[in-house]
């Protein structure tokens, strides 16, 4: 019998198509990238946004985010430092930086009342789209029209307001991978410092501002280098937010939840503008509190308490109001939130009590004295347990 020739029976060996190729990465030991002698990073507006990167704004409209927004493009094309007023100021190390601003959102009416006159050597740019073209709708084409134009004028920094305008579907996590991507080589390739401002739908009334309130994929605030969010206080004042740094990728965060900056909106020398109020606690700004001490508040612990024992801030409210107390939900839920912010271990505590126990304490911290609260629905007193 004739032997099978051995070349015919060897398995046969696929070759990937990248074989022959050179990977993507570029590989660097720590003390050539430690030693390489890069310049420290400088403050462009104080430790909120940083030269060469890519900062996000958002926030509900009508909170004045444009009327900030062309604040921090003059500041930056003059080279100076942004002073909103009642020490809240916030340094430029940087020098003056060429801003053009795309502005999709504001008329030219509209324009003129955020702005005084400017004489024309500090004079930003402003950009609209004309009438009858298009923006590309490809990330890569799109960002590649905005730096023609910035170059053009030679601008380094732009200021998109705002994200919808060139931007679609973004709540797909792949679509906004993408756009974060061209931004982000935009920035990193190019060396530009790009700043976009954006809403936020997912915003419920008087929750405190995270990364999951920007519109579109959780993705964008993922991948943005700063993150700054814009919100109402809960006040019969008009025109007062406040301003929360959320991210920042090179220092620590300074004007987050503890530090928030309390704005008003006013109208100064006919231009609209946010005038400082000072650094507030986020929670006080939402919930009205008076300091971010118990003792300042002293019916904290018991609203807090009150959630904790008829299980949500709704049933506190609906229980509470049988007996004259009136607080609304969003309120008691904010005391709860405060509670746990500065007092873990005790609300803790609290949530591990028995519920006869919790409802004697919650008797004693009440506001109405010689007024026994409501019994929460699923409270089962010990002399009603069967024997």
């Amino acid at each position: 019998m004739k032997l099978i020739d051995e070349e015919l029976v060897k398995p046969e060996v696929t070759k990937l198509p990248s074989d022959d190729k050179k990977h993507p990465f570029v590989g660097k030991r720590l003390s050539e990238i430690i030693n390489q002698g890069l310049p420290p990073i400088k403050k462009l507006i104080g430790e909120l946004i940083l030269p060469e990167e890519l900062t996000i704004i958002f926030g509900d409209s009508s909170l004045g985010k444009s009327a900030w927004a062309y604040s921090l493009a003059k500041s930056i094309h003059r080279g100076c430092s942004l002073n909103m007023g009642n020490g809240v100021f916030f340094e430029n190390e940087c020098g003056p930086i060429p801003v053009i601003y795309f502005d999709f959102e504001l008329s030219d009416r509209q324009i003129v009342s955020r702005n005084e006159f400017v004489e024309d050597k500090e004079d930003i740019h402003i950009f609209k789209l004309e009438r009858g073209e298009v923006i590309e709708s490809d990330p890569k084409e799109c960002f590649y029209q905005l730096k023609m134009a910035a170059d053009g004028i030679e601008a380094k920094c732009i200021v998109i307001d705002n994200l919808t305008a060139i931007s679609n579907d973004l709540e797909k996590g792949e679509n906004a991978k993408k756009f974060m991507r061209a931004a982000i080589n935009l920035v990193k390739d190019e060396g530009y410092t790009v700043i976009i401002l954006t809403h936020t739908p997912k915003l419920k009334n008087f929750e405190p501002l995270n990364l999951k309130h920007i519109k579109g994929s959780s993705t964008i605030g993922q991948l943005a280098d700063n993150v700054i969010g814009f919100a109402q206080v809960n006040t019969t004042n008009e025109g007062e937010a406040y301003i929360k740094q959320i991210k920042n990728r090179n220092y620590r965060v300074s004007y987050g939840a503890n530090k928030s900056i309390h704005t008003r909106i006013e109208v100064n020398n006919g231009v609209l503008k946010h005038e400082a109020l000072g650094f507030s606690n986020e929670m006080d700004l939402l919930f009205g509190g008076s300091g971010i001490a118990t003792d300042k508040a002293p019916d904290r612990e018991f609203y807090a308490m009150a959630q904790i024992y008829y299980g949500s801030s709704r049933k506190a409210h609906e229980k509470l109001k049988e007996v004259g107390l009136s607080l609304s939900h969003t309120a008691i839920n904010g005391h709860y939130q405060e509670l746990k912010q500065i007092f873990p271990d005790k609300v803790s505590a609290y949530e591990q009590m028995d519920k006869n126990e919790l409802k004697a304490q919650l008797d004693l911290k009440s506001p109405k004295e010689d007024v026994f609260l409501p019994d929460a629905d699923d409270h089962l007193k010990l002399n009603e347990i069967p024997f």
